[in-house]
């Protein structure tokens, strides 16, 4: 960890959307360079705690994750990652070899467990995901959740078919070349796909429902 940005003055370039906490896109200089990092502001001390712990492991495990530069109370400042959204990446429904640096990914992740199961990403939203120099990288780990690794993966295969153009042919065969190469890395087969797809459109259902009333 580098502390190298509260004593420096900063300016906001971005708001980036985010419904749990309040996330920047930041300049500051040093040594007459200008350079870019992310300010992330939690509702309080315990969630920014848990997200700081999340990274450090995940980076001291080899898994891509933006490097934390300082912790400060209820805010993190981290390295920004440019690149491509994954998300943009399906809306474009590219074709690539970040599929499998994606399904890479996802089982290193998954190979970190305790008594309660594998670790999981939980929030597979493909916004929280980056392509950048023929990496991916993970984003937005506030929650420490460990279970069965086919959650994510169908998780990651429902947002993948229903991101609009929503189930299309090229869809399809990204979806199958994420499950083909997770299964290869990780060893584990992916059983029940569809059972496993529902259950992600089912919970996607329940976040809406619960947005909903939150704006009102």
């Amino acid at each position: 960890m580098k502390e190298v940005i509260i004593d420096k003055k900063f300016e906001i370039m971005e708001r980036f959307p985010s419904y749990r906490n309040e996330s920047y896109k930041i300049k500051f200089t040093s040594d007459n360079n200008h350079l870019f990092a992310v300010l992330k502001v939690y509702s309080n001390t315990e969630k920014c705690l848990i997200e700081y712990k999340n990274l450090i492991e995940l980076s001291n495990n080899g898994i891509k994750v933006p490097e934390v530069l300082e912790k400060h109370d209820n805010k993190l400042f981290l390295e920004y990652i440019g690149g491509n959204l994954v998300n943009e990446l399906i809306e474009k429904q590219h074709i690539g070899n970040w599929i499998e640096k994606f399904a890479w990914w996802m089982s290193n992740i998954h190979r970190i467990e305790s008594s309660k199961g594998r670790f999981l990403k939980d929030d597979c939203n493909l916004r929280n995901f980056i392509w950048n120099n023929d990496q991916i990288y993970g984003l937005d780990f506030e929650k420490r959740v460990y279970g069965n690794p086919d959650r994510d993966i169908g998780d990651i295969c429902f947002f993948i078919l229903t991101n609009s153009p929503s189930w299309t042919d090229k869809k399809k065969i990204i979806t199958q070349r994420f499950i083909n190469a997770y299964e290869l890395y990780s060893g584990n087969r992916v059983h029940n796909i569809d059972n496993l797809i529902e259950k992600s459109a089912q919970k996607a259902k329940l976040r809406r429902g619960k947005y909903r009333k939150e704006l009102v």
